[in-house]
C-alpha cells in the first residue's frame, strides 16, 4: 500500500493523483507504517490530496515520531514552535530537536543550538549553543557557520577570535549566505582577523547586495564614493545609496544628503 501511494504521488506508471496517493498512504499508515505516517502527515500539512489540517499533520507526525522517524520529529518540532495543530511548546520543540541532534543531524543541531542561544525552550547558554552549533558548522551547515562566526567575534561560548570569525564567515559566504557575505565584507574592509582588502570587501558586499542586504549596498556605496577597492564613481555610489534608501535604509538616506549638499 505504501508503494501504491508512492506511485500515485509521483506518477510512476500511473497518472499522478494526490487524492489516490493520500488514500493509499492512509491505509498503510493506519497499519503502522511510519514512512506512510510521515507522508500522509506531510500531505495534510501541505493540503495535497486532503484538506489542509495542521492538527491531522501533527497527529500523523506524532505516530511516526514515536516510531523513531527523525523527519517526523523535525516537522513536529516546527509545529510545536509555531503552535500549529498542537499547543505551542518551545520545550517540546527543543526536546524533539535534541533527539535528532544526538544522531548527528546538522539541521537539528543548528535548531537546538539556536534554542540555547536564544533561551527558547531551554535555559539560555552560549556554551551549550556552541556545543551544538559547532558540529553542525563543521558538517557544512551555512547558518551554523554564520552563527559560529558571530559567537567567535563576540567571544560568547567560545574564545574571542576575529580570525576564527572570519574563517567561519568565509565558509558560510562561499555557500551564498547573505549575512556572512556582508560580515566578511566588513572584516575585509576593516582588516579584522584578515589582511585589509577593500577589493575583497567590494566583492563580498556586491554578492550580499544582490541578495537584498541594504547595508551591503551602503558599504559598497562608500567604497565607490571614496574609490577604495574599486574605481571611484560618485554616480554609482549615489545610485547604490538611492536603492538602499528606497528600501528605508537610514544610513543611505544620510549618505544622499552629502550629494544634495554638493554645489
Amino acid at each position: 500500500m505504501l508503494f501504491l501511494g508512492f506511485m500515485h504521488d509521483k506518477g510512476l506508471g500511473v497518472p499522478q493523483c494526490s487524492e489516490k496517493a493520500a488514500r493509499w498512504y492512509r491505509h498503510s499508515a493506519e497499519g503502522g507504517n511510519r514512512i506512510a505516517q510521515m507522508n500522509i502527515g506531510s500531505m495534510y500539512l501541505q493540503g495535497e490530496g486532503v484538506p489542509q489540517s495542521m492538527k491531522e499533520a501533527a497527529r500523523w507526525y506524532h505516530m511516526a515520531a514515536d516510531q523513531g522517524d527523525d523527519d517526523a520529529r523535525m516537522d513536529l518540532a516546527l509545529l510545536y514552535e509555531h503552535g500549529a495543530g498542537v499547543p505551542q511548546s518551545y520545550e517540546e520543540a527543543a526536546r524533539l530537536y535534541e533527539q535528532v541532534a544526538r544522531k548527528d543531524n546538522p539541521e537539528a543541531q543548528l535548531k537546538l543550538g539556536m534554542c540555547y542561544l536564544r533561551g527558547v525552550g531551554v535555559e539560555q547558554s552560549p556554551d551549550m549553543a556552541v556545543r551544538w552549533l559547532l558540529p553542525s558548522a563543521k558538517k557544512g551547515n551555512a547558518e551554523a557557520q554564520f552563527r559560529m562566526g558571530i559567537l567567535s567575534l563576540q567571544g560568547q561560548g567560545t574564545q574571542q577570535s576575529p580570525t576564527d570569525a572570519a574563517r567561519w564567515f568565509e565558509k558560510a559566504a562561499e555557500q551564498s549566505h547573505a549575512g556572512a557575505q556582508y560580515n566578511l565584507g566588513l572584516m575585509n574592509e576593516h582588516g579584522m582577523g584578515i589582511p585589509r582588502s577593500c577589493s575583497n570587501a567590494a566583492r563580498w558586499y556586491s554578492l550580499a547586495a544582490e541578495q537584498g542586504v541594504d547595508e551591503a549596498l551602503c558599504r559598497l556605496g562608500v567604497l565607490y564614493e571614496n574609490g577604495e577597492g574599486v574605481e571611484r564613481s560618485l554616480d554609482i555610489a549615489k545610485r547604490l545609496y538611492e536603492i538602499a534608501a528606497e528600501n528605508g535604509n537610514e544610513m543611505a538616506k544620510e549618505a544622499l544628503k552629502r550629494f544634495s549638499d554638493e554645489p
